[in-house]
């Protein structure tokens, strides 16, 4: 599979973050961080305990290994659970220099789905580049972001092979992983080829065999999936339209209102008009 276009931003411009702040977090029982905005991009990882994050509207159940990354001022709010609380490494980091910077799915995988050797590696890489940018001290700072810079080149190394195997290895049926898969990515740009190729099926037979099984086509699924979380976005911020139509998958503004008004029967401004 090739890469996706969210991953080559990745290994495009991670390659000079400017660290802000970093921290290994231990959350307290129970404690919850309310929802709030910050105008840099944020990276949590989650390496032990269980918790939810609810990131533009879109709630996630926190397991170990989970990887998130917060696009600049998209409201996000945590809650750790009352049994086992979530632990984990979260940084602060521009990119702002390269311009107006990238928009990236909020679950970006779980390390969990890699070899132990792998997901160690990686673990290793965002504990020193987390401990090098709590030292004041300007060489630090510049080992900090090389450090942050090798784990994403070597997460996007990772990334779809563990997806590839995960996909042919999965107890669940070709379209459930397609669906799954859907839930997961919907914010990237996936084509019927993408799903094909996710089931290991011919495009036109995966179709078929989709729609027959789950009663629905399989670019249908993905619009559902966008339409819903555009819903929660226009209705629980105040992103502009075409904004929200880029978090969710669409480059295009006219694409974008002109789908979900064929698939809500309304208009994304009158939507939020009549929240």
């Amino acid at each position: 599979m090739s890469s996706t276009s969210w991953q080559r931003e990745l290994l495009t411009i991670f390659r000079s973050p400017r660290i802000m702040f970093a921290q290994d977090l231990a959350w307290t029982v129970s404690r919850k961080v309310p929802g709030h905005i910050h105008d840099c991009y944020q990276l949590d990882y989650f390496y032990k305990g269980t918790g939810d994050v609810s990131i533009a509207g879109v709630d996630y159940r926190v397991k170990p290994g989970d990887l998130f990354i917060i696009n600049p001022d998209v409201e996000h709010d945590f809650l750790a659970a009352r049994k086992s609380p979530m632990e984990g490494i979260t940084f602060k980091f521009d990119l702002r220099e390269s311009g107006r910077g990238p928009l990236f799915p909020p679950q970006v995988g779980n390390l969990g789905l890699l070899s132990r050797p792998q997901q160690r590696e990686l673990e290793n890489y965002l504990r020193r580049a987390c401990e090098e940018a709590n030292v004041q001290r300007e060489e630090n700072h510049r080992l900090a972001a090389a450090l942050l810079s090798v784990f994403f080149m070597l997460l996007l190394r990772y990334i779809e092979d563990a997806e590839q195997m995960v996909g042919s290895t999965s107890d669940l049926s070709q379209c459930q992983r397609v669906m799954e898969y859907v839930r997961r990515h919907y914010t990237r740009q996936i084509t019927l080829a993408d799903l094909a190729r996710i089931a290991g099926l011919e495009p036109r037979y995966l179709c078929r065999k989709f729609s027959s099984e789950m009663g629905i086509s399989p670019i249908a699924a993905l619009t559902r999936e966008r339409m819903q979380a555009a819903k929660q976005l226009l209705l629980r911020t105040k992103l502009p339209v075409g904004e929200i139509g880029l978090r969710v998958g669409y480059q295009d503004t006219y694409h974008f209102s002109k789908r979900f008004k064929e698939v809500t029967g309304v208009s994304p401004k009158r939507l939020r008009e009549s929240g």
